[in-house]
């Protein structure tokens, strides 16, 4: 435990030399200010408390008893997701499936059929224990679009899905997204 405090304390204190050495060399008139809550930070002084800010922001990783929740979650969508979403103005919802699977990386793989035939495949996906954010591209019509979605639990396992999802094109379709594991 000392060792992290030790660690910590020097990702904290060391980029204070430069900071001290550059605000001294180089005069800056860049600053930041908000009058209401009494803060004015300039140059060098600002990039030292982003740096401040990025390490009390990582203390969690320095603790021995972290655990990244990703790779739980991972485990947890594994499966076959029976999916309906409803695309804004039409008042027919459509279906489709979504297959989650972990690849030999231990990353997780998304791709899926609409009820149309239209295949999808994820990628660029971020996941923590509460949300999913990913971006999508169809195999067959070649659209490109985004969905994030919030997880619902049950019993300490993801039983429903639900999100907003958009395609990104001249006329920008956009809706809704529900999905539970399917029963299979």
């Amino acid at each position: 435990m000392i060792e992290n405090i030790i660690i910590w304390g020097i990702l904290t204190l060391v980029p204070l030399i430069p900071t001290t050495l550059l605000f001294k060399l180089f005069q800056s008139s860049a600053s930041f200010q908000n009058v209401k809550k009494g803060i004015k930070l300039g140059g060098a002084v600002a990039a030292y408390f982003i740096l401040v800010g990025f390490a009390f922001s990582s203390w969690h990783f320095l603790q021995p008893n972290y655990i990244d929740k990703s790779e739980e979650v991972k485990q947890l969508l594994v499966g076959i997701w029976d999916c309906e979403y409803q695309i804004k103005d039409i008042d027919n919802p459509e279906t489709g499936t979504m297959y989650v699977v972990q690849d030999d990386n231990n990353n997780i793989v998304l791709h899926g059929v609409d009820s149309r035939g239209n295949t999808w495949q994820a990628g660029n996906i971020l996941l923590n224990k509460n949300k999913m954010i990913f971006i999508f591209n169809s195999t067959l019509s070649g659209y490109i679009g985004f969905t994030w979605v919030n997880f619902v639990y049950v019993d300490n396992k993801i039983d429903k899905f639900f999100g907003n999802w958009v395609i990104i094109s001249d006329t920008t379709p956009k809706g809704t997204l529900s999905c539970s594991l399917s029963e299979l």
